[in-house]
């Protein structure tokens, strides 16, 4: 059966019940894949460079997403990843919104919004009409919604919260339903502008025809992550309440 992604507002209390039940159950598992094993991996990839300030930043984090979303249903085959859409719906999402009981620090509190900025800057990516000028200008706006959550101590520059440190991010919650939108409007973006991919990197590793790493966890190269029909999973507007 397809997986569908959908907008966390138009999401059930029943959808919402059994997207926490099965991350917490994650969280709780002992042997791999657990949840731990996704922090590591982006902790590691951060430090070779395939997973930022590249090109394959984009293919690395939909593969990353995807394994994660692997694993949420090897708990319970009926839950997929949300994506927030914080250029239209900025608060961050009610059910996930106590920073405490997900064992993180926020500066966004419950109720903040993310900068209208960010929506302008999401209109700007999306009218770009290559691959690179796309990554270039949706970068901007992912790292941005990133500090803005976990924020940054003004008297020593150091990240405040797990959002803003790119080791610790995915230990967020937030995280996966940030890059889940990141992911969706990429795939817009990539219907509107067929066939225009990532260039081939300066190094063996950045190469689109590279496997991503880490192999442990990964088992698609960057070209193979194009299309996200392929790898068996939709979007949907999100407009429409299911469950």
């Amino acid at each position: 059966m397809a997986r569908i992604r959908i907008e966390q507002s138009a999401m059930g209390e029943a959808q919402w019940a059994a997207f926490i039940s099965a991350v917490k159950a994650l969280k709780a598992r002992t042997t791999s894949p657990n949840y731990d094993d996704f922090p590591l991996a982006h902790t590691h990839m951060q430090h070779n460079g395939q997973a930022h300030e590249r090109y394959t930043f984009l293919p690395w984090h939909r593969e990353f997403l995807l394994k994660f979303e692997d694993a949420l249903l090897s708990i319970d085959p009926n839950v997929t990843v949300p994506y927030w859409d914080w250029a239209n719906n900025p608060t961050i999402p009610e059910p996930l919104s106590n920073a405490a009981e997900w064992g993180v620090t926020r500066a966004m509190k419950k109720g903040d919004k993310i900068s209208p900025k960010r929506k302008d800057d999401v209109q700007v990516a999306m009218s770009k009409t290559t691959y690179i000028a796309f990554h270039d200008r949706i970068n901007g706006p992912h790292g941005a919604v990133h500090v803005q959550i976990g924020g940054f101590d003004e008297q020593t520059g150091t990240p405040i919260g797990e959002m803003a440190d790119i080791e610790r991010s995915p230990r967020d919650v937030l995280f996966w339903l940030h890059h889940a939108f990141l992911d969706k409007l990429w795939h817009d973006w990539s219907k509107n502008n067929p066939g225009k991919f990532p260039p081939d990197g300066f190094s063996a590793i950045t190469n689109i025809n590279s496997r991503l790493l880490p192999t442990t966890l990964f088992n698609h190269t960057s070209q193979q992550v194009f299309s996200v029909e392929a790898l068996g999973y939709s979007y949907n507007s999100g407009l429409q309440q299911r469950g």
